[in-house]
């Protein structure tokens, strides 16, 4: 009579297991794939495979944590940054987490790109870190530190940006700051914009609009155009001068086209300030 029992409780026991796995599988069959995502992220040749698997693990969300963590662990400079791609997608407190381990990493690009996705995900406490990657003299972190800043959108980073304005900066810290203070396009953004129509410096560096662009037609790279390319140029850059990109933003900002140049004599700037000013006026 013991055996058929032993037997009975075999068979509950199995299907209970057999149940349970089932269970498992099917509430780990996200993390379990991403696993495989991260792995085809990493060992594909085909850079349009890659996309497609990077794109799969920031659909997945915190769901992904494994796939995502492995991107991060990884030896490779190009694979943690993907990884920290994916973590500017998920907005929870395990990515928020991530990133700021992240702001340790041996690499600056892949510092930068958590610098960027903390912005992103509207964590001011970054800003110190903003404004020491503005100091930097490198165009590619001057660049994100003013993309992140954009992004951000909060009070304190608008004024950052507008206290950024009002110091001595190079060209290359001018030309960032007015393309995120054209990005942010609001009223607030006018006063720092009119502080620059006295520099007259010729301005070489394309906008992020053209850069973008450019990188469009020319078929960029998906990770680098999924990390925002501050770096590549057109070929042919431009010649007019900061005060006539500051202007070309305040015109945008405002509707109010004053036709400005770096031609004009001071009191016709004076008066284009004036009117811009009027209108951030509160």
């Amino acid at each position: 009579m013991s055996k058929p029992r032993n037997a009975n409780r075999l068979a509950v026991v199995m299907i209970v297991i057999t149940g349970a796995g089932c269970v498992a599988a099917l509430f780990l069959r996200t993390p379990l794939r991403s696993h495989y995502w991260a792995s085809r992220v990493i060992e594909s040749p085909d850079a349009a495979e890659r996309a497609v698997y990077l794109t799969a693990l920031c659909n997945a969300g915190d769901a992904g944590r494994w796939g995502t963590s492995r991107l991060l662990n990884h030896a490779s400079e190009d694979v943690r940054s993907a990884g920290v791609i994916v973590l500017q997608n998920v907005r929870t407190d395990w990515s928020a987490r991530r990133l700021l381990e992240m702001l340790s990493d041996q690499s600056r690009h892949v510092r930068e790109l958590a610098t960027l996705g903390l912005a992103i995900q509207g964590d001011e406490s970054v800003i110190p870190r903003l404004r020491e990657m503005f100091s930097s003299g490198d165009e590619a972190t001057v660049g994100a530190a003013c993309v992140a800043l954009e992004r951000l959108s909060t009070p304190a980073s608008i004024a950052t940006l507008t206290e950024l304005a009002d110091v001595d900066a190079t060209i290359v810290q001018r030309a960032h700051l007015i393309d995120a203070l054209d990005g942010i396009a609001t009223a607030e953004c006018v006063r720092a914009l009119v502080s620059m129509l006295n520099d007259d410096r010729i301005c070489p560096i394309p906008t992020r609009a053209s850069q973008l662009a450019f990188d469009a037609l020319s078929g960029a790279d998906e990770l680098r155009a999924l990390a925002g390319d501050l770096t590549s140029q057109p070929s042919e850059p431009p010649t007019g001068t900061v005060a006539e990109r500051a202007a070309a933003a305040l015109a945008r900002i405002t509707g109010i086209d004053s036709a400005f140049t770096s031609e004009m004599s001071e009191a016709e700037r004076k008066e284009s300030g004036r009117r811009w000013l009027a209108y951030g006026a509160p």
